[in-house]
């Protein structure tokens, strides 16, 4: 069995960029989401520099404010020339509605790989997005990822590639209150392929539980990808990093 296991939203705040360090510390994260626009972003890659790692670019479409210009992107930004909440995109989508605007989009993501660029040296190592994807952002991503000529993972359909979303979250698995362990061994029953798994190590702080709806479950992400029991058994799979493939 071959497993990727994916670290996101590094840079999203100080609490959750040691979060992100603990876990990679525990030696199973060989993977890590970089949101280079939010104001933690430095601290991150400074926290991670050196470190042999896959850093990637975690393009953020809905938290936070924009690497470009705001006048370059209207359809993104709410009156405060803040990106519009993941909320209101999805209630967008349960009305059939895809508020991205491609040419925005493709604008926003250039930036962000500018930023990454700035902040980090070099190029991402992969592409993803972060909380909300729609076919308009998805193909705008993908078009910048290929200017960039930049992986583009989890948004492109590939039979190696299996994402554990599918079947069940790590927040169903956490409500069952059993062993961590048993999280990896469930899925791992239903897989022989190059399997994807994300998770969202982190701590809390204000910033934390003022922007996100994911709270606690960043704590728990953090505990799993360091507890023992699960180290010991996925030391007979094979952990890849997307530079591997």
């Amino acid at each position: 069995m071959k497993l990727i296991i994916r670290a996101d939203d590094f840079g999203f705040s100080e609490a959750v960029n040691y979060g992100v360090m603990k876990a990679f510390r525990g030696g199973l994260v060989k993977n890590i989401g970089l949101m280079s626009n939010m104001p933690y972003a430095q601290h991150a890659y400074d926290l991670i520099k050196g470190k042999d790692v896959a850093l990637g670019l975690h393009v953020n479409l809905i938290l936070g404010t924009p690497c470009a210009e705001a006048a370059q992107l209207s359809s993104l930004l709410d009156e405060q020339g803040q990106l519009l909440s993941s909320r209101l995109r999805r209630q967008e989508m349960k009305q059939g509605i895809d508020g991205f605007v491609y040419e925005d989009v493709f604008c926003e993501t250039k930036a962000q790989i500018e930023r990454f660029i700035s902040i980090c040296g070099k190029l991402p190592d992969y592409i993803d997005a972060h909380a909300v994807c729609t076919p308009v952002s998805k193909r705008a991503i993908s078009d910048v990822a290929d200017l960039y000529a930049i992986h583009v993972r989890g948004h492109c359909r590939d039979a190696r590639w299996e994402e554990i979303q599918k079947d069940f979250t790590n927040e169903d698995f956490y409500r069952q209150k059993l062993p961590f362990v048993d999280f990896f061994q469930s899925y791992l029953e239903y897989s022989n392929r190059i399997s994807l798994i994300v998770f969202h190590p982190g701590f809390l702080d204000y910033d934390v539980v003022s922007k996100s709806s994911l709270t606690v479950n960043r704590c728990l992400d953090a505990a799993l990808l360091c507890d023992e029991e699960v180290k010991e058994f996925l030391g007979s799979h094979s952990l890849l990093s997307f530079k591997e493939l």
